[in-house]
């Protein structure tokens, strides 16, 4: 029971926790913590999204009407493939802008601003809740009510402390901290609480103007992200908290919360006449928050728990044991929770509340908080993270309620428990924010190198840039759409972008043509780029040679030795020159003749695992081919690039080759091999194919293309146009077919090797196609398989990919 007798309230006086030196030596504390923790994050250089924010912020600056056009539209105008309603951190980036320029520094200042300010609110607000839950509905009902917990004020002012503490360092969310493009998290949790305290203290103790200014808080909370609408499900639950009937409690909820509605009505009218709908999100995949079959599987699992209670990456060469000391801390704090089972039975509905608070706010953004192993979309988690330590801050304290004499070792117990929690939240955090310090590092040293290069680069040619700094799963680093935007201004004084190709892992798609593999991807190098590679491990930006197709490869790349004197199975080993990166050379080709075969012959090439490039890439390791046992030379080919992604690997090394069941292999030869042997290539006529910034447009009454081929065997050739908005790779699911498609519009054959082939679209309706060609034999079946589609578009239509 809360003290109301004359003597307890000598024993904890109103002004122990009240008076301004405490209270700022806590804020202060508080501070100083957040500081230390994410200090080695201040000068991270910008990521991912956030040079196309920040771009945008200047173009803002230059044109003003963009600052109320955002009102009226999607975030930044990006409302081709996403529909998200939030103004107000266009303004926060501008002011950045105007402040610190391109200087990364001023922009993670403001971003630790706004966390600290949440903080100092998460603070007040769990004083204030306290008090709240102690109060009647009436203002001067505040001393006199019967509680439902056994809280001192001393004991608020520990729970309030703790649960700001944690809350400070709690590395589950830090991605709204250090991440620009997840600041709108941290602003719209700073207002998200200072929008509850501002109510809880209206309807306790002050009057309409507080009221007022909870009402504009909610309205920039709202205003710079939409997860803030979860707040309007809290007030109802904390109209539960009160010392009061259930009546009272259901008849308080309406006039307590009118407010808070008419300003999410309004908002919800507001975002429906910019976006036209109230929903939102990416590619329009809009809120479904009842069909949760899939979230709820994976909330379901230990991997995701274990993060939400011991957060720390578990990619990290960390050396203390943090699963331990975590499972200890929280096992003495279940014992101890046991031994009070009494206090903790009064603390139900808190602990209910918390757990609602939880849940209810990731509803909005349960479809996209995929919080990865390594923390990546933690952003969703900012507010989440604020029931969750006061939760813990709860049991924490629970024990240390209300001193017994002699029983002092609980306490005790309680300060050791929480110190813990922060130390471990706070060991974490700083190990956490060791990937995005290496990701920015990547990205700034990524971007200076590629500025050198273009320096360095004939005007004409443009700078082809594989395997960026991608990470999906991670603290995010660059894409093939954003790393040119670094070389743009405000970044970089010279506008360079337009001279930037970037090929990751992901996509190899221009919009004019889908280079599917590394035949398409080398004949778009070999025409007009100088190609450079990111070496991750060195963080090197270093240029490519490619190989040409008449060189002589064997001799010069490939040494091979036989490990073995058996001849069955006989095995080799293939050594390969580590600087060689074969972009030109996408098969290993083996050649040797045999004797005979028994139980059928075959061969095989496998690898290991140093041709993965991290730990979760997902490779085959090996290859396989029938042989054919008999005198003749064949040729047994093993498409690498298809199967390994070789032109990705930091370097190739070895390779090993076994042949099973043949006897007597004779001239046994081993040479890096190009696709031109087996797939022909066709490429537009730039003549009557104009390229946009949407792609090939065929202009006048037809599409040319040429085709030619060196493949072995070949008489002749095939071209086959798709169906309008269809690509060829929907039919069967395969980059590599061997078939002609019963599903093509048109097909046409000639009887030649080399071809130009022209077709009619005049009579074609208007969208996008693609038209691919192989090569065919004397009985006009294939040899080999389909070249590499080539898109283009016809009419006014979008074309695939451009979005």
């Amino acid at each position: 029971m809360l003290p109301n007798s004359q003597e307890d309230t000598r024993q904890y006086p109103e002004e122990f926790h009240q008076t301004f030196l405490v209270t700022g030596i806590q804020l202060l504390l508080l501070a100083l913590l957040s500081v230390l923790a994410y200090y080695s994050t201040l000068n991270n250089y910008f990521l991912n999204t956030d040079f196309a924010h920040i771009q945008y912020a200047s173009s803002a600056l230059q044109k003003p009407e963009l600052f109320p056009h955002e009102f009226a539209s999607s975030w930044l105008g990006a409302s081709d493939y996403e529909l998200f309603y939030r103004p107000l951190p266009l303004f926060l980036l501008a002011f950045n802008f105007l402040t610190f320029g391109v200087s990364p520094f001023g922009y993670h200042i403001t971003s630790l601003a706004l966390h600290v300010g949440t903080i100092w609110c998460v603070y007040f607000f769990s004083r204030e809740l306290f008090q709240w839950m102690r109060s009647g509905f009436r203002r001067d009902d505040v001393s006199g009510a019967k509680t439902q917990l056994q809280f001192c004020r001393a004991s608020d002012v520990y729970t309030a402390f703790l649960c700001a503490a944690l809350f400070s360092v709690f590395p589950v969310g830090a991605e709204a901290i250090v991440w620009l493009g997840g600041r709108p998290d941290c602003a719209a949790g700073l207002f998200f609480v200072l929008t509850l305290l501002l109510w809880m203290r209206e309807h306790r103790v002050d009057g309409w103007q507080t009221g007022l200014a909870s009402m504009v808080a909610y309205a920039v909370a709202l205003l710079f992200k939409e997860v803030a609408v979860s707040l309007i499900l809290l007030l109802p639950a904390l109209c539960m908290l009160k010392p009061a009937s259930w009546k009272e409690k259901l008849s308080s909820v309406l006039p307590s919360c009118w407010k808070l509605f008419a300003v999410f009505l309004v908002y919800l009218l507001v975002r429906w006449l910019a976006l036209g709908t109230i929903w939102g999100g990416y590619k329009g995949a809009f809120w479904q928050i009842f069909s949760l079959d899939v979230s709820l599987r994976q909330w379901a699992s230990i991997e995701r728990l274990r993060m939400l209670f011991v957060p720390l990456n578990p990619d990290l060469n960390f050396v203390f044991p943090m699963p331990l000391i975590f499972a200890m801390l929280y096992g003495a704090l279940a014992v101890s929770l046991l031994s009070r089972f009494k206090q903790l039975r009064a603390m139900t509905g808190l602990i209910c509340f918390c757990l609602f608070w939880f849940v209810v706010s990731l509803l909005p953004e349960l479809k996209t908080a995929a919080l990865t192993h390594s923390f990546a979309s933690s952003r969703s988690f900012y507010i989440p993270s604020v029931p969750f330590c006061l939760l813990i801050a709860l049991l924490v304290t629970q024990p240390a309620i209300k001193p017994v004499p002699g029983r002092s070792w609980r306490a005790a117990a309680s300060a050791i428990c929480g110190a813990g929690f922060i130390i471990c939240f706070f060991v974490c955090d700083l190990a956490n924010n060791q990937a995005w310090n290496a990701a920015s590092q990547a990205t700034r040293s990524l971007q200076l190198q590629l500025a050198r290069m273009i320096a360095d680069t004939p005007e004409e040619l443009k700078v082809a840039v594989l395997n960026p700094p991608l990470n999906i799963n991670g603290p995010y680093g660059l894409n093939q759409a954003l790393l040119p935007v670094t070389q743009n201004e405000p970044f970089m004084p010279n506008s360079n972008y337009h001279r930037v190709q970037i090929l990751d892992r992901e996509h190899f798609t221009e919009r004019d043509a889908n280079l599917i593999n590394a035949t398409a991807l080398r004949q778009y190098l070999l025409s007009f780029c100088v190609v450079t590679k990111w070496e991750p491990e060195t963080l090197k930006l270093s240029r490519v040679q490619l190989i040409p197709d008449a060189m002589p490869l064997s001799s010069h790349n490939l040494i091979v030795s036989q490990l073995d004197d058996s001849s069955t199975p006989s095995s080799y080993e293939i050594l390969i020159d580590p600087s060689l990166i074969p972009l030109s050379c996408e098969a290993i080709e083996i050649r040797f003749s045999c004797e005979g075969t028994r139980e059928g012959g075959y061969a095989t090439l496998s690898w290991g695992e140093n041709w993965k490039r991290t730990a979760s890439d997902v490779y085959e390791t090996s290859a396989y081919s029938d042989v054919i046992g008999d005198a003749k030379l064949h040729t047994y080919r093993f498409a690498l690039a298809e199967q390994v992604g070789w032109y990705l690997r930091p370097s190739v090394d070895k390779l090993h080759l076994q042949i099973r069941n043949v006897k007597a292999i004779k001239d046994l030869t081993v040479r890096l091999a190009s696709d031109a042997d087996y797939v022909p290539r066709l490429r537009p006529d730039n003549r009557y194919l104009s390229q946009s910034p949407t792609g090939l447009i065929a202009r006048g009454d037809e599409a040319v293309f040429i085709c030619d081929t060196e493949v072995d065997g070949a008489e002749g050739l095939v071209i086959e146009l798709s169906k309008p908005n269809e690509c060829f790779e929907t039919y069967r699911r395969t980059y590599r077919e061997t078939e002609v498609s019963s599903r093509a519009l048109k097909r046409w054959t000639a009887g030649e090797t080399s071809s130009t082939f022209r077709i009619p679209t005049a009579d074609l309706m208007p969208g996008t196609y693609s038209v691919r060609a192989a090569s065919l034999d004397g009985k006009r079946l294939i040899v080999g398989a389909f070249s590499d589609p080539v898109v283009f578009r016809v009419g006014g239509n979008e074309p695939m990919g451009s979005r």
